[in-house]
């Protein structure tokens, strides 16, 4: 009888572990939302603009976004460094700078306006930076930006 028992708790427990594994892969670091993606596609624009305005050092006020802005610098090539935002300081001619290497900084965000709505922009000081409100739809399969007209706002 204990040996039944025990075979039977051995077969719940792996059985159990299998479910837990399945639910943590479908909900684990690697799966993708539509919201996820969305980002990706508005962080992918945004970084590209700063690539062909020559800015190659940045800082995002929203830090749980670095991973993502470090994946699509590296997946496109891009000629950006990324500085945390707490090692930024205002100069005195209102420029973001790096406490460590005195370069200036391009401070990004990106608000989401509603669903398929971001609006994106870099600042570099009181006479530079530019914004847009880009519109995301999945065309072909694919998240992308439908309203590049190439015109920003030029702060």
């Amino acid at each position: 009888m204990i040996k039944n028992c025990t075979i039977i708790s051995l077969i719940i427990l792996l059985f159990a572990g299998s479910c837990r594994k399945t639910e943590s892969e479908n909900s684990g670091p690697n799966k993708t939302t539509p919201r996820t993606e969305k980002m990706e596609v508005a962080y992918t624009f945004l970084l590209k603009k700063l690539q062909q305005d020559n800015l190659n050092l940045i800082a995002s006020r929203d830090n749980k976004s670095l991973t993502l802005i470090q994946n699509i610098i590296h997946k496109h090539s891009l000629n950006i460094e990324v500085e945390y935002y707490n090692n930024i300081e205002l100069g005195p001619d209102f420029i973001h700078y790096s406490k460590s290497t005195k370069k200036a900084v391009a401070i990004i965000d990106i608000k989401e306006r509603n669903g398929n709505r971001y609006y994106i922009s870099y600042y570099l000081g009181p006479e530079g930076g530019a914004s847009k409100e880009i519109l995301i739809e999945k065309t072909s399969g694919k998240w992308s930006v439908v309203n590049d007209d190439e015109m920003w706002i030029v702060k």
